[in-house]
């Protein structure tokens, strides 16, 4: 993805450039050197739009970096003192271009990511976190504070994977 954002990055820095250049009626190069010396920094607030907002936008999605931003419907599959059991949660994401917070509640536990990314293996990609879970006041006892990891493959609107705690 590095590659593909510094072409981006360097395509809005060259359009920039030639609207400048032909928008303006240049007569000597002071005033060339003037109005070029602004391209960096409009080409930086472009970026910064970019990376927080309009790479949401389908057409505008060059880099074709999955959006999973919004709130998940979760259920949660684990066994308990050898009992197979399941618990419904809510996973929040917030995700810019280059990073992804995740949050999951649910009725005993809030947990949110440490780190986050999405990992692409051949055709498929996958939401990797590693996560801290604090448990809520009522419930510590019997259910301590953990650290884990989840790997979720993305399957359109849908996820699907496994997690591990310590």
């Amino acid at each position: 993805m590095k590659k593909g954002f510094i072409k981006v990055c360097l395509w809005i820095s060259f359009f920039i450039s030639l609207i400048i250049a032909i928008y303006f009626d240049f007569n000597d190069t002071k005033e060339i050197i003037k109005y070029l010396s602004n391209v960096p920094a409009i080409a930086e607030l472009i970026i910064i739009v970019y990376c927080k907002w309009l790479w949401k936008i389908k057409f505008l999605n060059f880099l074709k970096v999955k959006n999973l931003n919004g709130v998940w419907d979760c259920v949660i599959k684990y066994k308990f003192e050898g009992e197979n059991r399941e618990k419904t949660c809510k996973l929040t994401i917030k995700q810019d271009l280059f990073g992804i917070q995740v949050n999951m509640n649910t009725d005993e536990t809030n947990s949110w990511s440490v780190t986050a990314s999405i990992e692409s293996n051949h055709e498929n990609h996958y939401l990797v976190y590693v996560y801290k879970t604090e448990t809520k006041k009522e419930y510590r006892d019997g259910n301590r504070d953990q650290y884990g990891a989840v790997r979720l493959l993305i399957e359109g609107d849908k996820m699907s994977g496994e997690y591990w705690t310590n």
